[in-house]
């Protein structure tokens, strides 16, 4: 396993909820976000947005608008 697949299976161990925004696999724009139980109730958390090409993790910003920027100047390397 490498560093994305290890990031994946952290996701579900955490309850984190995880959305591909743009690309696929691992090179990718993810939107996450983890949600707990409070009685009856469910919460999500702040979202994080985390960038990834190629299997490696270029960044992870609450900034839909600045993940997105690295997004657009990675996406094709």
């Amino acid at each position: 396993m490498d560093k994305f697949d290890y990031w994946i299976k952290g996701c579900e161990e955490n309850n984190t909820k995880l959305w591909c925004l743009e690309g696929e696999g691992k090179t990718a724009l993810y939107k996450l976000q983890r949600w707990v139980m409070v009685g009856n109730n469910s919460y999500g958390d702040v979202p994080t947005y985390h960038v990834w090409v190629k299997g490696e993790w270029l960044t992870a910003t609450t900034d839909y608008q600045g993940a997105l920027a690295v997004w657009n100047n990675h996406k094709g390397d």
